[in-house]
């Protein structure tokens, strides 16, 4: 397996192939950041990365992993599943840069500053516009679940704890 096989796969959005040859989930790790709000606006809160890595997948909505790497609450180690939109915001037009936000399932707290991991595990769909920002709710809604049914068929995908940092 080379990096070259591994990016291209990324490019394209197929993380789950690029798990296997790669023996574990591709992952970007970064700090949390503060966004502009929208998903929580729209009863979605979000986790907002400032990735460290150079490498992203494909702009798209996939189901991840989010492990935190620093002490606080949730502890170190702590594992969820969510699901992470990463691409530009093309609903509001106001976004160049790519962004990944991560909606983390049954979760509700402050995570700004926190370092962690995102897995990509799963690609939901394609990145796209909506209408309308309830259009936009609409659509995560039936995200949210299509990752509760992802989880449901994949119940051993989700990592526990794990301490080592590199």
């Amino acid at each position: 397996v080379n990096s070259t096989r591994i990016r291209s796969l990324l490019s394209v959005g197929q993380v789950e192939e690029a798990r296997e040859l790669l023996g574990r989930p591709f992952s970007v790790r970064g700090r949390v950041v503060e966004g502009m709000k929208r998903g929580r606006e729209m009863g979605f809160p979000t986790a907002n990365l400032a990735p460290e890595n150079e490498i992203l997948p494909n702009p798209g909505v996939y189901v991840c992993s989010v492990r935190f790497l620093d002490e606080g609450d949730p502890e170190k180690g702590k594992v969820y599943p969510a699901v992470t939109n990463l691409g530009y915001r093309p609903t509001f037009d106001d976004q160049r840069d790519l962004v990944a936000e991560s909606h983390l399932l049954d979760f509700s707290g402050d995570l700004y500053g926190r370092k962690i991991d995102l897995a990509f595990l799963g690609l939901l769909r394609a990145e796209q516009k909506f209408e309308s920002v309830d259009a936009l709710r609409a659509q995560i809604g039936r995200d949210v679940d299509a990752l509760r049914d992802w989880l449901e068929a994949h119940a051993d995908s989700i990592a526990g704890p794990d301490e080592s940092e590199g």
